[in-house]
C-alpha cells in the first residue's frame, strides 16, 4: 500500500510509530501543531486504515499503520520537487538504491556531503515526517 500522506498526517504516523499509542493533545504538543490539525490527521489515517481510536481519545496504530513504511509514501515525489540540497540527494538516493541500511560514511562518499550537512538533512526530513534514521546509521 503506498499513500499520498500530507505533512500532518505523516509526521502524526511517524510519532505513533516511534512511541506506540497515544492522546491527541499529547500529540499536538510532542509535534508542535494545533490540536484541530492533529485530529483532522487522526481521522485521515484512520479513514486509510492506519490508525484506530477506540475510545476516541487515544489513537493507536493498526496492523497495516505499524508497517506503513513512510519512505515509500508517495508524497516525496511532491517534496523532492521543493526540496533543495541534502535533503532531496538523500531521498533520491533511497529511492534509487532501495537500501534497508546505509552508513553514514557512505552518504558522505556518494552525495559528497559532510557528515554535518548529512545530519542536518536528516533532521529536516525528520520533521517532514520521513523516518530517515531508521536506515542510516
Amino acid at each position: 500500500m503506498s499513500l499520498n500522506l500530507q505533512l500532518a498526517e505523516r509526521r502524526v504516523l511517524l510519532l505513533l510509530q516511534q512511541k506506540g499509542p497515544m492522546d491527541a493533545e499529547d500529540i499536538a504538543d510532542g509535534l508542535h501543531i494545533p490540536l484541530g490539525e492533529v485530529r483532522e490527521a487522526i481521522g485521515t489515517l484512520s479513514e486509510d486504515d492506519l490508525v484506530m481510536t477506540p475510545d476516541q481519545t487515544v489513537a493507536e496504530l493498526t496492523d497495516p499503520g505499524e508497517k506503513y513504511d513512510l519512505l515509500c509514501d508517495e508524497s516525496i515525489d511532491d517534496e523532492l520537487s521543493r526540496l533543495k540540497g541534502g535533503g532531496a540527494d538523500i531521498l533520491r538516493y533511497i529511492q534509487e538504491t532501495k537500501r534497508q541500511q546505509i552508513s553514514l560514511k557512505l552518504l558522505e562518499i556518494q552525495l559528497d556531503r559532510t557528515e554535518n550537512e548529512i545530519s542536518e538533512a536528516m533532521n529536516a526530513l525528520e520533521a517532514l515526517g520521513y523516518p530517515v534514521s531508521r536506515i542510516i546509521s
